[in-house]
């Protein structure tokens, strides 16, 4: 420990003897540190952190497919939705969601606002609970019913100021006036439906209940036991027998089930694979070109170093001081770029477009966390290593 100490206070030294080039390679690693950390952020809590509902791994997100032409993807009908959540036999639970508007009236006139729709069954199947009141149930869906909405945590705030007996109290959507049943709680977040605070219960009637109006998305929860390609198997062979029974309208469309986490983010993964690789690659150029500089600084160095190992030092111990002068000067930049990547952050997610974001509930209120700091620290240890290794064993070279 007392010779750890007395290379911090000699590397102190040797890096105030040359402030402009000390500030310049400082500068060249917060550039480096600060991009990858920031990157980092925004890639642990897309791709590394698991969805914010109860036992992830079980949920499937169900798309349908038009297997003539293009293959491409659709949302699905009701009835299809219910007969498969009804003679499925690989679910443990299902229910669905679509994004649509509504105008909201109010005492300041009406506005229109984002209020997506879900059925029975679909905050069961996340495994999310309200926190007040109750969710939706089957006999919501009757076009006949009184509609029923509930708030999300920051609705619950801003259309009752958090009023603890808000169940029961109503709105007036679309010209109806609908009652609260529940709020859900403030960790709640869904992908595409992110910036909703009311979800209102679907209503099958009109045109929605037709088996050809294409408009719903499912999810699910995989029964214990059941793995993806069993209960692909499974609702494969169910759309079969939709289609037979129905070939007026089910003609040619299949079902295929990716887990909710790929439906949510995976079209942005390669963005983001990329963008890691790319700033992975800046902070390689910046250790090169430290590591250059560094050797430059060192050369006068070559002298002296003769003469203490002439004296009898250890080679190895002259090594570990140059490198803690090297571990400094990236832990310096380290923090100048940690503090940057604070910043840095949300300018990076400001450029994501908003159908991407809106589909990514991790980065709704992501910050520099304990996890990215620690990240931060081992990478700049790292690179204070990389770009000091090499011209330190050029000082040390024999003569």
């Amino acid at each position: 420990m007392r010779e750890l100490l007395h290379d911090l206070r000699y590397g102190w030294r040797m890096l105030l003897k040359t402030p402009g080039l000390t500030a310049v390679i400082v500068m060249m690693i917060t550039i480096g540190v600060g991009a990858n950390s920031a990157v980092f952020s925004i890639f642990a809590a897309t791709l590394l952190r698991p969805l914010p509902y109860d036992k992830p791994g079980e949920l499937v997100h169900l798309n349908g497919i038009r297997k003539q032409g293009s293959f491409q993807e659709q949302p699905f009908s009701y009835p299809n939705f219910a007969d498969i959540r009804d003679r499925n036999q690989v679910f443990s639970q299902m229910g669905a969601y679509s994004g649509t508007s509504a105008s909201l009236s109010g005492k300041d006139g009406a506005q229109q606002i984002v209020t997506p729709v879900a059925s029975a069954g679909f905050f069961e199947t996340l495994g999310v609970k309200p926190i007040l009141g109750s969710t939706f149930q089957r006999e919501h869906e009757q076009g006949q019913s009184a509609p029923v909405v509930m708030l999300t945590h920051g609705g619950w705030q801003r259309y009752f100021g958090g009023s603890p007996d808000v169940v029961g109290k109503t709105m007036v959507l679309n010209g109806e006036l609908s009652t609260v049943i529940g709020v859900l709680p403030q960790s709640f977040q869904f992908g595409p439906s992110q910036s909703g605070e009311i979800w209102q219960s679907m209503r099958i009637k009109g045109w929605g209940a037709r088996r050809n109006a294409f408009w719903l998305n499912p999810v699910a929860r995989l029964k214990a036991g059941v793995n993806s390609q069993q209960a692909q198997a499974g609702i494969s062979a169910l759309a079969r027998q939709l289609e037979q029974q129905y070939p007026d309208d089910n003609a040619g469309i299949g079902v295929q089930l990716v887990s909710l986490e790929e439906k949510l983010v995976g079209s942005i993964r390669p963005v983001l694979q990329l963008l890691m690789a790319t700033v992975a690659f800046v902070l390689l150029i910046t250790c090169a070109n430290v590591a250059g500089l560094l050797l430059a600084r060192s050369a006068p160095r070559q002298k002296e170093i003769s003469i203490r190992v002439a004296l009898g030092a250890r080679r190895g111990r002259i090594l570990r001081q140059m490198l803690t002068e090297s571990v400094l000067l990236a832990l310096f930049g380290g923090t100048v770029g940690t503090m940057a990547a604070v910043w840095l952050v949300p300018a990076i997610i400001r450029l994501i477009p908003q159908v991407e974001l809106a589909a990514m509930p991790s980065l709704q209120s992501l910050h520099v966390n304990p996890g990215v700091l620690a990240f931060s620290l081992g990478l700049s240890c790292l690179t204070g290593i990389l770009f000091g290794i090499m011209p330190a064993l050029q000082v040390l070279k024999p003569d």
